[in-house]
């Protein structure tokens, strides 16, 4: 059994068992029967074995939508199945994309058919961006403390110049041009 976490616009995300051999027409089937029966805050699984979903008892969760864009149902012939940001093709196995291990886990996305891809989601969460931030802008200041601390690279000698050095070879530090 694949476990995959499917991911619809305006739903809770959901999780979901089927096998890799299964057609991703038939799963797309039973996860759009699925996302249309889950009550809201409902965390609510269905496997293959079994015809009817199980919804477990919970709360319901305060930050859901519950718009008309989460509370609509969805036609099955107007959404694709979307991993990794490409479409599966409803008369293929699942294992086409996802591979033959059973112990797969993989995030799918229920997406309209007229809108294209999903929208990617950022590799790092709002905390996580903000911890590199202040860990990279922290370097930043240690490298340019350290730059300023160093002596120059010619250790202060005008004579390790290359420039300088060239000009005194052929002896033409005393002249200027006026």
């Amino acid at each position: 059994m694949v476990k995959l976490r499917v991911k619809c616009h305006g739903r809770p995300e959901l999780p979901y068992e089927a096998s890799v051999w299964e057609n991703a027409g038939a799963a797309l089937r039973s996860i759009v029967a699925l996302l249309n029966t889950a009550a809201p805050g409902d965390e609510a699984r269905i496997s293959p074995t079994k015809s009817q979903p199980v919804h477990p008892p919970a709360l319901p969760d305060p930050k859901r939508e519950t718009g008309p864009i989460a509370s609509a149902p969805i036609d099955p012939d107007a959404v694709h199945l979307f991993f990794a940001g490409k479409a599966l093709d409803p008369a293929l196995p699942l294992s086409t994309a996802l591979g033959t291990n059973e112990k797969t886990s993989a995030i799918v996305w229920v997406h309209p058919k007229a809108s294209g891809r999903p929208p990617r989601e950022p590799a790092l969460g709002p905390d996580e961006q903000k911890q590199l931030m202040a860990w990279q802008f922290a370097r930043q200041e240690a490298q340019r403390a350290a730059e300023e601390a160093a002596e120059p690279e010619d250790g202060g000698l005008g004579w390790a110049d290359p420039g300088t050095l060239h000009c005194s070879l052929q002896g033409l530090t005393a002249v200027r041009l006026r």
